[in-house]
């Protein structure tokens, strides 16, 4: 035998005010925020932006421009937000209500054979999360957010400050393959005013050996600081994520910019700029509110149920109203709540070791600053022009018959080793001007720094 079960329109009408009485209790006791409504149904994930290889002649901002663009930890970086940011909707979300359908009296004996004495609840049930628990997880998920935009500006400042190391690189790899073509120059044209002279037996033939083994010397040089620049251009390459360097060369100047430091107090006046300093101090807010949402968590949510009810004997209808929540005695949530008061003390802790790590960089890269300051000032202002002069007059003597083109040749050996020291020195000063901008925080792409 079939049986049917009708409800009435009391009934059906009775079920719905049982709906609108539960929807108007949940936002009594936990008002929706209007960017709840706001929020898209959908999310979508922005293509990132094609990117082309530089050609040409590469400058610092160009080469930034593109490691920006295209390096493969900073898209990671970049879709890492993204996937935070959708933590925050998720996090302000109410928890979904349950429908339960309930029947009594049924498939029992006499006259409850059938439904015909059966008693129809329709329940909604709706978990009412109380006590600013909602509020706390999002604010969680929007310090999730905020950590992972932090850690993205650090590896970008990081990235930054490579790619600047990198181009320095090049650029004293491009010079350093300069002076030794020079140095090829005069090592070749020595072994051939030698070689006339020896014929001539105006030198013994020892000197014209003696200027072939310097000429070797010289190409084997030559050949190292091809090696090198190859080298180079492939590190500065990398930084964009590329194994194929396209560009024709770097374009700078090492000696632009190179200004005496400041002192190191006006420095460290700006270390709060430092990403990971600032991530650490995101993360201190983080587990202070994950403490403070461990201390929420020992009162229950309460649970509201409305129901509307039908009996099948009179055909009549009534609504059925319920609230339960568990009692916290047992669990009150303590141990979650220690464990979170460690956690926020460990992390005030890592901040601090963290700000002394940083401290502790900058002044030893402020005393790299200082020192390769000194050594180009030295280098440039006194030791390469008094080599150089001293090249001019072995030059003048040996044209006078005073000197042998020996003397010319450990001259201007003497004269290209101090460039060379000078090319260190600028590479450890831009190299430790391009750290401090990475201690400091600051956008390198506005730093001077081989420009």
């Amino acid at each position: 035998m079939k049986h049917e079960i009708h409800f009435p329109r009391f009934t059906r009408r009775l079920l719905a005010a049982a709906c609108c009485l539960a929807t108007s209790a949940l936002v009594t006791l936990s008002p929706a925020r209007a960017s709840d409504a706001a929020e898209p149904a959908t999310g979508t994930i922005e293509p990132e932006l094609p990117f082309e290889e530089p050609r040409g002649r590469l400058d610092l901002a160009a080469a930034q421009q593109a490691a920006r663009l295209n390096h493969p930890l900073l898209r990671a970086g970049r879709r890492k937000a993204d996937a935070r940011a959708a933590e925050i909707r998720q996090a302000g979300l109410l928890p979904n209500p349950t429908f339960e359908l309930e029947l009594e009296n049924i498939a029992g004996s006499g006259n409850r054979q059938g439904v015909e004495q059966a008693e129809t609840t329709v329940w909604l049930s709706q978990p009412v999360p109380i006590g600013g628990k909602r509020d706390r997880r999002r604010h969680i998920a929007g310090l999730r957010h905020e950590l992972a935009l932090l850690d993205n500006a650090a590896s970008r400042t990081a990235l930054l400050a490579q790619t600047a190391k990198a181009f320095t690189t090049l650029l004293v790899a491009q010079e350093r393959l300069g002076l030794a073509a020079e140095l090829e120059a005069v090592a070749k044209r020595g072994v051939e005013v030698l070689t006339n002279q020896a014929a001539a037996g105006a030198v013994p033939s020892a000197s014209r050996v003696k200027a072939e083994v310097a000429l070797l010397e010289v190409r084997l040089e030559l050949a190292q600081a091809n090696r090198d620049l190859a080298a180079s251009r492939l590190a500065l390459a990398a930084t964009w994520g590329s194994t194929d360097p396209r560009f024709d060369a770097a374009v700078g100047d090492l000696r632009d910019g190179v200004t005496d430091p400041p002192p190191l107090a006006a420095l460290t006046r700006d270390i709060e700029t430092n990403p990971e300093l600032a991530s650490r101090a995101t993360a201190v807010a983080q587990y202070e509110e994950k403490l403070s949402l461990a201390q929420a968590l020992w009162l229950p949510d309460p649970t509201v149920r409305v129901a509307g009810r039908h009996f099948s004997s009179g055909d009549d209808a009534a609504l059925v109203l319920s609230v339960s929540m568990p009692i916290p005695i047992f669990d009150r949530n303590r141990g979650n709540e220690l464990a979170a008061a460690h956690e926020v003390d460990q992390a005030r802790a890592q901040l601090a070791a963290t700000e002394l790590v940083v401290r502790t960089a900058l002044a030893q890269r402020h005393q790299d600053l200082r020192g390769a300051f000194e050594q180009v000032r030295m280098l440039r202002d006194s030791a390469v022009p008094a080599a150089r002069l001293a090249f001019d007059e072995t030059t003048d003597a040996f044209r006078a018959g005073v000197l042998s083109y020996l003397d010319v040749l450990d001259a201007q050996r003497s004269l290209f080793d101090l460039r060379a020291r000078e090319l260190d020195a600028l590479s450890a000063y831009h190299e430790a001007r391009a750290d401090i901008a990475r201690l400091l925080g600051r956008g390198l792409e506005d730093e001077e720094t081989t420009r």
